[in-house]
């Protein structure tokens, strides 16, 4: 279990470095490497959070129950989230800026994120779109 934070930490310097390389040698924000779930950074950092959420099970189990109600919420809707958050993206243009500061690419996702569990968790309610997300 202690891998994790050392494997996440360099997936994650694989995808900054990669990013802050491209966006200096073509004078442009670049996004390829944040935005692209293939890529080998992401790739790194997802697998090393997932196996990290698996390693504290335990742990979890030990939360309160909102907590855990919450935490049951979300991994329920993770792959519609996961499927939306492109259109939220596309339907919210540069209003929410993915390609500036980073104070602002943090907010930006973070609010793309709860756009997309708002609209999953609304989508659950309505009969025949809740077996899909």
């Amino acid at each position: 279990a202690k891998w994790y934070p050392l494997s996440f930490g360099s997936g994650f310097a694989v995808t900054a470095v990669s990013t802050i390389y491209t966006s200096l040698r073509d004078k442009v924000p670049n996004t390829n490497f944040i935005s692209c779930i293939a890529s080998i950074g992401v790739l790194t950092m997802s697998t090393s959070l997932f196996g990290f959420c698996i390693s504290q099970e335990d742990k979890l189990r030990r939360l309160n129950a909102g907590i855990q109600n919450t935490i049951s919420v979300l991994a329920s809707v993770s792959f519609g989230v996961y499927l939306i958050h492109p259109m939220i993206m596309t339907l919210c243009g540069n209003v929410l800026s993915n390609t500036g500061s980073i104070s602002q690419m943090a907010l930006g996702a973070m609010l793309y994120f709860i756009l997309s569990v708002f609209v999953c968790v609304s989508g659950k309610c309505i009969y025949g779109i809740a077996r899909i997300v």
